[in-house]
């Protein structure tokens, strides 16, 4: 068995694919593992695959080692991934499979890498980074601080987040508390939680303080989803030090002093994405346009997306409100946003 071994990402991986997975969860992880068993068989392999909770009944291999984390939270997959890898006394050789931006960046952290123009067929005159909402953002800083890595020939920033995080999710809560029919009262405590939320985590230092009690305890209805919306970002997706890191990446002041060597920039930006709009509520100037804008002259080309949602899917006639999220797998992906990106690749080949 080779040197490189390997870490999947369980769920990110199955979440990839728009096949229904999520009406059984357990049945797409046996087909998972299923499928990097034949490929580990098959290819000589040592594969690790790490789930987020055990799954019920438990999965077992002879080929390779199902792992879990300790309890399901979020990120806790993440989490075990990359104690993982830090515990791994040859952390060069691992490979970790995922999709997920800010994982790739606490592994790479932690030990694990990825030499890409060392990897055989890849000419490092061309390589070009591609990356979607937060990933992009991600892109952008490696783009602009390679370190000894070649500088790429492009840079493709799809959707991306086009100012701090917490800003982003600051405008986005914001707009929809202004947008939910509910009392002026529970707006209030609502606006304000969030408020105090964000400001905790940009003036404080982890480990935080314990979450506070919730504002509008007996909500129900849309108010109890925007309460759980609020929870679920600013009290505990971002509430630790990577949230705070993640929060300081300004993706305006990175492009403004990229450098002539990190080529040629695509940006892209759906008519009907809301989280990271080309104009917010049409401001010139503001959102993904500004972004764009805010390159060195010539670098960047900025592509308007016709009924593209964040999630890259084509929604038609249809607005972004009226398609809630069960229904995103049964709109195309974007032809448009295909073609846009072939014609940057090829002209880069």
């Amino acid at each position: 068995m080779g040197g490189v071994r390997w870490i999947v990402d369980g769920m990110n991986v199955i979440g990839t694919r728009p096949d229904g997975w999520w009406r059984d969860r357990r049945r797409a992880m046996v087909a998972l593992v299923d499928h990097l068993e034949r490929w580990a068989l098959a290819e000589d392999q040592n594969v690790t695959v790490v789930f987020e909770r055990p799954p019920s009944p438990p999965i077992h291999s002879s080929v390779l080692e199902v792992a879990h984390a300790p309890e399901a939270a979020a990120n806790s997959a993440d989490d075990e991934i990359v104690r993982l890898v830090r515990a791994d006394a040859s952390r060069r050789d691992l490979r970790v499979v995922t999709s997920d931006g800010a994982l790739a960046t606490r592994v790479v952290d932690a030990g694990a890498s990825v030499y890409l123009t060392q990897q055989p067929g890849i000419d490092p005159a061309r390589l070009v980074l591609v990356g979607h909402s937060e990933g992009a953002m991600i892109a952008l800083s490696v783009a602009t601080a390679p370190g000894g890595a070649p500088a790429p020939r492009g840079l493709a920033l799809i959707e991306p987040s086009y100012t701090r995080i917490l800003d982003a999710v600051d405008r986005q809560v914001t707009e929809n508390i202004g947008a939910a029919a509910i009392s002026s009262d529970d707006a209030r405590a609502l606006e304000a939680w969030k408020q105090a939320g964000i400001a905790e985590i940009r003036s404080g230092e982890p480990p935080f303080p314990q979450q506070p009690p919730l504002p509008v305890p007996s909500a129900s209805g849309v108010a109890a989803q925007l309460q759980t919306l609020i929870e679920s970002y600013v009290y505990r997706r971002y509430r630790n030090r990577l949230g705070k890191t993640e929060d300081q990446i300004d993706p305006v002041s990175l492009a403004s002093g990229a450098q002539s060597g990190t080529g040629s920039v695509l940006v892209t930006c759906g008519t009907k994405d809301f989280n990271t709009p080309c104009a917010p509520g049409g401001a010139p100037g503001s959102g993904v346009s500004a972004l764009a804008a805010a390159f060195p002259p010539d670098v960047a080309h900025l592509a308007s997306i016709e009924n593209m949602i964040h999630q890259l899917r084509d929604i038609g006639s249809e607005s972004e409100d009226a398609v809630p999220a069960t229904a995103w797998p049964d709109y195309p992906f974007s032809a448009p946003l295909a073609a846009v990106l072939h014609r940057f690749l090829t002209d880069r080949r």
